[in-house]
């Protein structure tokens, strides 16, 4: 973990292994963090609490 200098780290508890972390590149951490946003977007358009998303997903 010390030589990912320029990575973020994420961390997500297991039940059976415990705290498992993973070092992604600046890269992957945006392109996780768009797709977090945009699944949350959905999840409050299914709950019909928000209209439907004008932007396209990739």
């Amino acid at each position: 973990m010390v030589a990912a200098k320029n990575g973020s780290i994420l961390q997500v508890h297991h039940p059976e292994h415990g705290w498992l972390a993973f070092v992604l590149p600046p890269e992957h951490a945006a392109m996780l963090g768009v797709a977090l946003v945009k699944q949350a977007g959905m999840c409050e358009y299914f709950a019909a609490t928000l209209p439907p998303p004008t932007v396209s997903v990739n």
